[in-house]
């Protein structure tokens, strides 16, 4: 698989790896950029070091190509972004930026196969957690009996809708594409409403307040890609055999 995106393109890294599938990644943090003039929600801290790399944002884009254009047409290309944090106040644009940034490269590429994989639940939820641990061990002023009724191991905390929205609208997105299949992360770990926070062995999912821990990403990656792994493993083992 090819993976393109921002910092949470390699989330899943470690979940293909382990299950001995060949990766190939292209990612810079805090950035949503595929365009020369559409890299939008990206911060100059988080260009810099694009231009600082490659020489040039035009030769990054030169990169991306000439490495997709080097695997073969069945290898899938999965693009992961923190989306909610880079749209989230850009509802008004975001068909225009989806457009003019992967929905320009996917257009490119109408052979290939894209997966767009949805903002991942996290962002606040692990914040309060990590607050809840801050006051229960530097506490000085409030009750001990107040204190002690902070659960800050809770298995579950209430689903922020805002995440449910930004996926909605990638989703809606990716149907004008016949060659992109969404995949919308939270179902794997969110039911009811509510989502949990560890894993079966009581693993922590996220190691800050939006990205997944290898826990989290093994744990999600089983249930998002399951079939793609199987489907790759198969192709190889008939591609071995042929060549045996």
């Amino acid at each position: 698989v090819l993976i393109l995106g921002d910092s949470h393109a390699k989330h899943y890294v470690d979940y293909f790896t382990q299950n001995k599938v060949k990766i190939q990644i292209i990612s810079n943090n805090g950035t949503y950029c595929y365009s020369k003039d559409k890299c939008i929600a990206s911060k100059k801290y988080f260009i810099d070091p694009i231009t600082k790399k490659y020489g040039s944002l035009e030769n990054y884009f030169n990169l991306i190509d000439n490495t997709i254009a080097k695997q073969e047409k069945t290898v899938p290309i999965i693009i992961s972004h923190r989306w909610y944090q880079h749209f989230k106040d850009n509802y008004q644009n975001l068909e225009q930026y989806l457009n003019a940034g992967i929905g320009k490269l996917i257009s490119k590429y109408p052979d290939r196969q894209f997966i767009v994989v949805g903002s991942v639940f996290g962002v606040e939820a692990i914040d309060n957690i990590t607050q809840c641990h801050m006051i229960k061990d530097h506490n000085k002023y409030l009750p001990t009996a107040l204190i002690d009724t902070l659960n800050c191991q809770q298995e579950n905390i209430l689903f922020d809708d805002k995440f449910r929205l930004i996926n909605n609208h990638i989703k809606a997105f990716t149907l004008h594409h016949p060659n992109v299949s969404f995949i919308d992360p939270n179902p794997a770990i969110c039911k009811d409403n509510y989502c949990r926070l560890f894993d079966d062995n009581g693993n922590p999912l996220f190691s800050d307040d939006n990205h997944l821990s290898i826990y989290g990403a093994n744990f999600i990656g089983s249930k998002l890609f399951e079939a793609l792994v199987m489907s790759i493993q198969s192709n190889q083992d008939q591609l071995n055999e042929t060549t045996n």
